[in-house]
């Protein structure tokens, strides 16, 4: 499960209370990343890791080019699915969208849909 959240103390003593730490991943912007390896640690709690915004942006663009026929796809089919898991109203307006006929903005690049 992805879960989008701002995290302050009190939230990440319950995370980290009720999620296993080998299954808790942080994502951070790239200066965040050591203050929060460092509030661990005096704190005395571990994660699975820590992964900056920089490095996701990095691994998706090495997926969706270089290693597009063997990851691209399946990330991109992944991404989908975890969209209509966090926002099931999202398939209902494709098809809303889709009777009234209106134009899809046309992504480009390793970003274009496919259906």
């Amino acid at each position: 499960m992805i879960l989008h959240l701002r995290l302050d103390a009190d939230l990440a003593d319950e995370i980290t209370e009720e999620v296993a730490a080998d299954d808790i991943v942080i994502v951070c912007k790239t200066a965040e990343a050591q203050l929060i390896q460092s509030l661990l640690h005096q704190i005395g709690k571990a994660v699975r890791g820590i992964i900056t915004q920089d490095d996701l942006l990095s691994w998706y663009d090495l997926s969706l080019t270089k290693y597009q026929k063997r990851m691209g796809i399946k990330i991109m089919k992944h991404l989908k699915n975890e969209f209509l898991q966090e926002f099931p109203s999202l398939g209902e307006l494709v098809t809303f969208l889709d009777e009234r006929g209106y134009q899809k903005s046309q992504l480009t690049d390793n970003w274009k849909l496919s259906h």
